[in-house]
């Protein structure tokens, strides 16, 4: 009897003790900093958006975001375009927004994947008011040189 008592102690101190070493990897660390967001996308670079844009939780469990971001590609006669639902979890009967961007087929897939990150970037500023990141957001600006004003010389 005691050698089987002993044996059933080392079985579950033997199961339990890798059990308590793990590190819950579902629950976000930042989760009263930042947003949590869970990344639908289908037809785009889902592991560039998430090494990309780092003020934000990306969660692999939809239960555990706050923001239910969903990405569409559709093929367009020159290009493609990208669908962009945000759905805040938060407040499910509050109204999702949407955004679109469009890339062509003189881009690079570069040019492609850095415009979507921005557009997926700007549409997320707003679900950041009331946490710590958006005090630390900032908000850059350069023109090219179509949006340059000229001096023309027009006699009349």
């Amino acid at each position: 009897m005691v050698r089987f008592s002993a044996i059933l102690l080392v079985t579950i101190l033997y199961f339990t003790f890798p059990l308590l070493a793990q590190e819950s990897s579902t629950v976000p660390t930042e989760k009263n900093n930042t947003l949590t967001v869970f990344l639908d996308c289908r037809g785009c670079d889902s592991n560039f958006i998430r090494t990309e844009i780092k003020f934000v939780n990306f969660v692999r469990d939809q239960g555990l975001a706050d923001l239910h971001l969903f990405i569409v590609r559709q093929g367009t006669a020159n290009g493609a375009q990208f669908l962009i639902e945000y759905i805040d979890q938060r407040d499910p009967d509050k109204a999702t927004k949407n955004l679109v961007f469009d890339s062509y087929d003189f881009q690079t897939n570069e040019e492609v994947r850095n415009g979507l990150v921005t557009t997926i970037e700007l549409g997320l500023v707003s679900y950041l008011r009331n946490t710590e990141v958006y005090k630390q957001l900032s908000v850059s600006y350069t023109p090219t040189s179509e949006n340059e004003s000229f001096e023309e010389n027009d006699p009349w």
